[in-house]
């Protein structure tokens, strides 16, 4: 199974869809358990994952050290805003499978929206990520996007990819990003408000028509990519929805949460989502169930599992789907960009089939990721 570690609620930034740490009452600052008690806990899953979360983690290294220290993983992951990632010791640094950092793409939307003095958030990530490779990091190097109203999704994944590091090769394995539709007052769906009722939909539906527009030009130009150079571009939502396709596999919540995957808290209280905190999304603590017991505790619903699409989708998100927190008529906007995506991905699979039988690129090249990383894949 699959644990995301939130080491703390305590941030260093104030992203402006984010605004920075939790209350402390909500996701305390600092561990309330031992870490006698996690390992007693972890101990019982033989096959676990680890992921570090906050907040931001890198505010609580010791305890980070300390837990890869004493509870061994099959992969060790983390997600991170990057401005401490130096302070990661280098032995331990090189024992990490897979690190999400924290960009938004271009220097000027990364900067809007997580730069909060005159230091560039968007060199201060670069750099760090570069001195991860100086330092022997040799795992995948994920740029973790937010997507919200002023991204280009196409202009911030293409710049993404072509950054290079010192060594003039690829920076970042592979670009994932999430779309902003949950709390931020800058979101896509908020329009600078928290009321459903003052939300501008037009506003939302223009970004979306751009977003859908992006999306497929994004697909054009990485199927293009195959076609010419027999490479494969790391746009990871692409990459693993395109090899259930040329599986014709089904699929679970892509995240796992709430059935594989769950987030152990400071306090201990263990939720089925990292970013759910509320009372109903907590399926126990580490003292008094066992991972086996909170397997499949929580699973996702309609209008979900009756969609169309549902066995490619697989639910885009179980706090979404429990929540319908911008209520039925968000829902389905969002839920438009997935179907687009989704049709987007089918209509070139006959190209990328095409090639694969001509020996251009590989059917396993698709297989992204080999397990579950931290990468939602639906957007």
């Amino acid at each position: 199974m699959f644990y995301y570690i939130i080491l703390t609620g305590e941030c260093n930034r104030h992203c402006k869809y984010c605004g920075g740490s939790f209350k402390e009452d909500i996701v305390p600052y600092t561990l309330q358990y031992s870490i006698d008690d996690l390992e007693r806990f972890l101990l019982q899953d033989p096959d676990r994952t680890i992921t570090f979360y906050g907040g931001e983690p890198l505010l609580n290294i010791p305890a980070m050290l300390e837990i890869m220290d004493r509870i061994p993983a099959k992969y060790y992951c983390i997600q991170t805003n990057g401005t401490l990632l130096d302070q990661i010791p280098v032995e331990y640094l090189q024992k990490f499978h897979t690190m999400l950092i924290s960009i938004d793409g271009r220097r000027e939307v990364t900067d809007y929206y997580r730069q909060i003095n005159e230091t560039s958030m968007y060199q201060t990530v670069i750099d760090k990520s570069k001195w991860a490779r100086k330092n022997k990091f040799k795992g995948d190097l994920i740029a973790r996007m937010t997507v919200s109203i002023r991204s280009n999704i196409y202009e911030e994944v293409t710049h993404l990819l072509m950054v290079k590091d010192q060594f003039d090769k690829q920076l970042f394995n592979h670009v994932h990003w999430q779309l902003d539709v949950l709390w931020g007052t800058e979101g896509i769906l908020w329009s600078n408000t928290n009321s459903l009722k003052g939300i501008d939909w037009s506003v939302f539906d223009r970004w979306a028509e751009n977003y859908n527009l992006g999306i497929s030009r994004l697909a054009e130009t990485w199927v293009q990519k195959m076609a010419r150079d027999g490479v494969i571009l790391g746009i990871a939502p692409f990459l693993k929805v395109m090899d259930d396709l040329l599986n014709d596999r089904a699929t679970t919540i892509r995240c796992g949460s709430g059935r594989e995957l769950f987030s152990i808290n400071p306090h201990g209280f263990i939720t089925a989502c990292p970013i759910a905190h509320e009372k109903n999304f907590h399926v126990g603590d580490i003292w008094s169930v066992s991972p086996e017991e909170i397997k499949n505790s929580l699973l996702i619903g309609d209008p979900c599992t009756s969609c169309d699409v549902f066995k490619i989708c697989g639910g885009r998100c179980l706090y979404a789907n429990k929540t319908m927190f911008w209520g039925e008529q968000g829902f389905k906007r969002v839920c438009k960009t997935v179907k687009h995506f989704i049709n987007v991905l089918q209509g070139i699979k006959p190209t990328v089939e095409s090639l694969i039988s001509k020996g251009v690129i590989s059917k396993e090249s698709f297989a992204y990721p080999t397990f579950n990383n931290g990468c939602e894949i639906i957007p």
